[in-house]
Formats: C-alpha cells, structure tokens, sequence
C-alpha cells in the first residue's frame, strides 16, 4: 500500500495532528470550525488514510454532549466514511485509574475495532516535538528559579512526535494493523530530568505516575522507535534547537 491518495487529519490546530499536516501538506485538515463540512466534502471521496488525532480532555465536563460529541460521534462520523486505513491516537491513559479520559478513549477504540477492519491504534505516552504543550518538561528545560505542584518522584514516559509519525507513514505503505504502545523502553522521573540537566526545581508534592509498559511489540517492527525516555529528550532537543 503506498502513500498516494488522499489522507484526512484531525485534531490540526496543534499537537500531532498539526505536526502531521505539516508532514502531509496536501492532506484534508479536520478542526472544530469546519467539521461537517469536510465530512460532508469527504462522504464522496475514496481516502488512502484517516489519521484521527483529536480529542476533547477537559478535566472538567460542563457540557456533556459536546464531550460525547467531539470524541464518540466524531470518530463514528469518521469511521462512516470511505478509507483504506483508520489510525486513532489514544493513550496508555486506558492503563491508568479509571476517569473520563480513559472511559472514553477505550469507547473511540472499540468503536474503530468494531467497524474498521484495516485499524492501527497508537496508544501514546507523553509526546514531544513542535506544535505541543507547554508542560512541565519543557517548564523543567526552559525556565529558572522553576516552581511546580508535582513531586520529583512524578514519572513519566517520553515518545517523539516524528517517530509516531514514521512509523503511521511506515504502517499505511506496509499495511500495519493492530493496537501498539508507543512508548519508549523505560519512564524518567522529573528529578531525574532536574539533576540531568543540572537544574534547579522547587518540587511540589503532586505524584504522577506513568505505568511500566512493554513495547516490544513496536520495536520487533520498527527499530526507530527503540529509545529510552532522556534519549527521547535529548533527541527532542536537538530538533528544537535547529
């Protein structure tokens, strides 16, 4: 299966889903604003590729249709179209306790599964790379005289934004299915961050944890990805920095 046609992103306005309309310039760029239009342009359109990135997380649910509406009816609009190959980012949140988050990421899985049956689902660590967050790492990184409401012992797990895009890029031209961590091969704490980077942090007492998880199963197919978390930040650093 090759890369020609047509591929429709969503979730573009930052994030992945930016990164990777970045990397796929001619693709269909789905946001909140121009939604239904482009489902209703794309109902006539046979697509190489759906890579769906976006996801409502508020922590905080005011209105409860449109969270139902931005991540379970979106993904079912999607599936209703006409693709070669269904990618859905969710998170290795299905792991940890139970919330809306993880309530809803596995419903969108279930929901691919059951109705796509050429899927690649990616469930991601914490990704860096351009377009994303300004969150503690990159607080960490940056900034002095720092003050964080997370503890030193908070651990997370780093995956870079262009592997997850390599390796989308290496799964529809090789036809890859199933559901995969990505994650590297072990989690940092921040401390551990702080003292690598000779840092000086005054840590708060929030605990974070990020579950251990296996990736073998990505590795034995794409070596890109074989990196250890500070590899990963290292890695992210040069990217920025050039």
């Amino acid at each position: 299966m090759s890369l020609d046609g047509e591929i429709l992103v969503t979730g573009v306005s930052s994030g992945l889903g930016k990164t990777v309309t970045e990397q796929f310039p001619s693709c269909i760029a789905l946001n909140r604003e121009n939604r239904n239009e482009v489902i209703s342009m794309c109902r006539n359109k046979s697509l190489k590729a759906i890579i769906h990135c976006a996801f409502n997380s508020s922590n905080e649910i005011n209105d409860h249709y449109k969270y139902l509406d931005d991540n379970i009816l979106l993904t079912n609009d999607l599936l209703d179209l006409k693709y070669d190959k269904f990618v859905y980012i969710s998170s290795i949140g299905v792991y940890m306790d139970d919330c809306n988050y993880k309530t809803f990421k596995l419903l969108s899985e279930s929901l691919v599964k059951s109705k796509s049956e050429n899927n690649l689902i990616l469930r991601s660590s914490a990704i860096l790379g351009k377009n994303m967050r300004y969150n503690s790492l990159l607080k960490i990184l940056k900034e002095n005289n720092l003050k964080l409401t997370l503890s030193k012992n908070s651990v997370f797990n780093y995956v870079l934004q262009n592997d997850i895009i390599d390796f989308i890029k290496y799964s529809i031209s090789e036809d890859i299915t199933g559901t995969f961590n990505f994650t590297s091969s072990d989690n940092i704490s921040l401390g551990e961050v702080e003292s690598y980077f000779n840092k000086n942090v005054i840590f708060g007492d929030f605990f974070y944890e990020t579950p251990s998880l296996s990736n073998e199963k990505l590795i034995d197919l794409f070596n890109q990805a074989d990196r250890t978390s500070m590899e990963v930040i290292n890695k992210f650093l040069d990217i920025i920095d050039d």
